[in-house]
């Protein structure tokens, strides 16, 4: 093959586009195989890419910047504050005349996630993508495009559920290369053995988990559902399910006595990990809330607002993101003060005043260390046990169970307490825990007719 010379940039890259005035076109020998045509097709395209697309990625970035700062709001000034008690944190915002605390929203513009190369990997919207259109070599635009495609395909399941079948999927691929199985795609024999060799020390539930990692693997790959048409695979299941007790331990629930079981155990107030670990108690029981929600970096001292610095009556928690809000658009969850030993309002007050960083983490320990489930409900089990208590039946769930409970104890309809726990089915009833006393009353009123 031979090649009349060209004209080279300054970087000494040869210009891409065939129309340069500069460039004679390339000439091919007749002798040339299709073998070496390919390689030089190959070598070329490479070679434009390497060329043209940290420019593409520059330009993106900057389009992105731009719309960020352009949807970014504008500083506003801030209010002068009356008077604070030396005991309460100025930070902590006041709830508005509207019920809500500070405004939070999900920022607008541009999603922007961190690729695994460490290198920033950018979303971009379709209208800002076609406005790019006559920038980019049709060549160029469809591999970038695929990369957007496979972004996005990334962020359609939460980011929990993304981790459960990364783990599902390497134990499936690890069973096919150890038996020479073909992974994809899996016939329905394959995994008719896959999940009977998962029943040896799995459970039901933990196997329908795997089984849906599976179908995640099989979709993002381009081939179609394998549980479907699997009536064989789901008879398996089936006997896995009758046959394999459950091994879990039951979760009783945290009723109003055991809280006051645990407050006597977590004194003094005063010490500061005890009143984080009462103030945590009370927010998880009184705001029906899931571990994931006030554990770790979930809630901020930013999430909380309340209505009055002086004697404060309700504190808002903004809550924003949970287990059936995957789009993020948050919750306020509001705790009133009860005027009695069990107060939410009080005991979150008083780990404020103790509190003296002004940001991070709501719930952290007094070396600043963001509280944990495990620790969270570790501190629980040993005030428990020193109570008399028999631990292992108390879970950080426990507390999300008792508040279901009690409120159906107290003649909260379903739908409000639906609402408090926000539930997007009723799979809150199967948390509510009837009283054996209750039952032996409903026998009685069979017989004499009173409606208990």
């Amino acid at each position: 093959m031979t090649t009349t010379s060209s004209s080279t940039s300054s970087t000494g890259t040869p210009p891409i586009s065939s129309t340069n005035p500069t460039t004679t076109p390339t000439t091919l020998n007749p002798m040339t195989t299709p073998t070496t045509l390919n390689t030089m097709i190959a070598n070329s395209v490479q070679a434009a890419l390497g060329a043209v697309l940290p420019t593409i990625i520059n330009a993106m970035d900057q389009r992105i910047q731009a719309a960020v700062q352009q949807h970014r709001p504008s500083s506003v000034s801030p209010s002068v504050s009356p008077p604070v008690p030396p005991s309460v944190p100025s930070s902590i915002p006041t709830i508005s005349a509207s019920g809500s605390g500070t405004p939070r929203s999900p920022t607008s513009g541009p999603v922007v996630s961190t690729g695994t190369a460490g290198r920033r990997a950018a979303v971009v919207s379709p209208t800002e993508l076609a406005g790019m259109g006559n920038e980019l070599n049709p060549r160029l635009a469809i591999p970038l495009l695929e990369t957007q495609a496979a972004e996005l395909m990334h962020h359609g399941i939460a980011a929990n559920t993304q981790k459960l079948y990364t783990s599902a999927q390497k134990i499936y691929l690890s069973f096919c290369q150890r038996l020479s199985f073909v992974p994809l795609p899996a016939t329905e024999d394959t995994l008719i053995l896959f999940v009977t060799e998962l029943a040896q020390s799995r459970a039901h539930s933990t196997i329908r988990s795997y089984l849906s990692g599976v179908r995640h693997l099989h979709i993002i790959h381009g081939h179609k559902n394998p549980l479907q048409d699997s009536p064989r695979l789901h008879l398996v299941c089936k006997g896995i399910q009758r046959i394999k007790p459950k091994s879990s331990q039951p979760r009783l629930p945290v009723t109003p006595l055991i809280l006051r079981l645990l407050k006597q155990q977590l004194q003094p107030l005063d010490d500061f990990d005890n009143a984080m670990i009462w103030a945590a108690a009370c927010a998880a029981f009184f705001g029906f809330l899931r571990s994931a929600e006030f554990c770790s970096s979930a809630l901020l001292l930013s999430d909380v607002a309340i209505d009055n610095r002086e004697h404060p009556t309700t504190i808002s928690l903004f809550i924003k993101c949970s287990k059936t809000d995957q789009f993020h658009q948050g919750t306020n969850i509001y705790l009133s003060k009860t005027d009695t030993d069990l107060c939410p309002v009080t005991a979150i007050k008083k780990y404020l005043t103790l509190r003296q960083q002004p940001d991070g983490p709501l719930f952290i320990s007094q070396q600043g260390v963001p509280l944990t489930r495990e620790v969270f409900i570790t501190k629980v089990q040993g005030a428990l046990s020193r109570a008399g208590v028999n631990p292992d039946f108390y879970k950080s769930h426990s507390f999300r169970i008792g508040a279901a409970t009690t409120a159906a104890a107290q003649g909260i309809s379903d739908s409000t307490i639906k609402t408090l726990g926000r539930w997007s089915s009723d799979a809150f009833q199967a948390y509510i825990k009837i009283p054996r006393q209750d039952f032996a009353e409903i026998t009685k009123s069979l017989v004499t007719g009173r409606n208990t």
